[in-house]
């Protein structure tokens, strides 16, 4: 997945572009800060998604939603912003965002919402579906295989990919996709994280 991000503050991109490069099979093609430089970016890229602020400096990311939309580009957008108003956030549902996470929420929300997006899914985090007075819109129970579930459930319990290639009889290289998949699925990257998705999937008990 080619992933674009259009947001004016380098050291944010930075770290959104060292979070999403964890994440197995996604590669973020470009930074921009302004329009024109974003356009560019996608003509010469064509992602997959494009991750978007609202407020940027001088212009707003509508603007880059409603040039999508005139370009009936198939890219998928994210919005991850610190604006809360209400006309704003769903303007930007009207014009096609297929996510929006608010910049108070985390950084494993953003790679949840964007592994979301990634798979057709619309994704709104709570502080956001509060805001539009609609339901959260989260992938928290997604669909897993019964192996990628035997998967997450032993690596909640702290098994080792030897291990668990062992518990189920198969590959380790086997285990390793299996993982692979989760982390696409759910933007969950950290051993912690995949361990409350095992407690919340009720695959291990919550300590």
């Amino acid at each position: 997945m080619k992933v674009l991000l259009v947001e004016d503050h380098v050291v944010i991109r930075q770290v959104f572009a060292d979070a999403i490069g964890l994440m197995p099979g996604y590669e973020v093609v470009g930074g921009a800060s302004t329009l024109k430089a974003a356009q560019e970016i996608y003509q010469r890229t064509k992602p997959d998604i494009v991750v978007l602020d609202i407020n940027l400096n001088g212009w707003s990311g509508l603007e880059f939603l409603e040039f999508l939309r005139e370009q009936q580009s198939p890219t998928q957008a994210l919005i991850f912003s610190g604006v809360t108003d209400r006309n704003v956030l769903e303007r930007a549902l009207s014009l096609g965002a297929h996510g929006i996470v608010e910049k108070t929420d985390t950084l494993p929300e953003l790679t949840a919402a964007l592994a979301a997006v990634a798979n057709g899914r619309t994704y709104l985090s709570p502080t956001v579906a509060k805001v539009l007075g609609r339901k959260t819109i989260r992938p928290d129970v997604v669909d897993l295989t019964p192996r990628e579930k035997e998967v997450l459930m032993h690596i909640a319990k702290g098994l080792g990919v030897a291990d668990i290639a062992v518990k189920l009889s198969i590959s380790s290289l086997a285990v390793e996709e299996h993982r692979r998949s989760l982390i696409n699925k759910t933007g969950l990257i950290s051993q912690a994280e995949l361990v409350k998705l095992g407690v919340r999937l009720g695959l291990i008990q919550g300590g």
